[in-house]
């Protein structure tokens, strides 16, 4: 301890001009830290909103109703091509048809991963929206043939169907005269329930009613 106490007096650290040139470096450091995922973006010169430190644009999404009318904002902004942060993380917003196309269809293989805020459980990680790389890979090309476009255009019937028994009920509350919640109705036609027995419809390709 003596040793180190010639070798760095502590009134060396204690004198103006050390603390200040501390504090400078630390605020260096800090803003290294927040803002290094931010770096390929402007090696890249990607058009988008400036990002804070830690947060990137986090208080800007604040300011809209949804995130979907950020997108669109952003879109009349940047471009079809633009960058948002959403903390440290920089993602890309295609708004070009023929680029996502690419990105969708020739080039997925590359695209295979996506964002993930909170890491899964290990009982959520192995599902076709969590799984990473090989994995995945093996969980689509089985997925793959159960919904090609051909049999997506033989579904539409199945869920056509879901809509007309929506209407209809619609129709009957329309003619009783009764007063109902619009946002109740359609929280229950869009619930978990009606979207799981909708897929087991179009899986077995029967509709066992609502």
């Amino acid at each position: 301890m003596n040793v180190l106490q010639q070798v760095l007096p502590m009134e060396e650290f204690a004198h103006p001009a050390s603390i200040v040139s501390i504090s400078f470096l630390a605020v260096l450091f800090l803003y290294w830290y927040g803002t290094r995922g931010f770096a390929n973006l402007k090696k890249l010169n990607v058009p988008g909103p400036k990002p804070l430190p830690f947060i990137g644009n986090f208080l800007e999404a604040r300011k809209y109703e949804g995130i979907q009318l950020m997108h669109l904002d952003y879109v009349k902004k940047y471009g079809k091509v633009f960058a948002i942060c959403l903390g440290e993380k920089p993602s890309l917003v295609v708004a070009d048809p023929e680029l996502l196309k690419q990105i969708m269809i020739k080039d997925f293989a590359n695209f295979r991963n996506h964002f993930q805020f909170i890491k899964p459980t290990p009982a959520f990680s192995k599902n076709v929206f969590n799984a990473r790389d090989d994995t995945w890979k093996r969980i689509r090309n089985t997925l793959t043939p159960t919904f090609s476009a051909g049999k997506m255009k033989l579904m539409v019937p199945l869920i056509e169907t879901s809509c007309d028994t929506l209407m209809e009920k619609l129709e009957k509350i329309a003619d009783s005269g009764e007063r109902r919640s619009i946002a109740e109705i359609v929280r229950k036609f869009s619930s978990i329930t009606s979207w799981l027995t909708e897929i087991k419809s179009t899986i077995i390709g029967k509709n066992r009613g609502s």
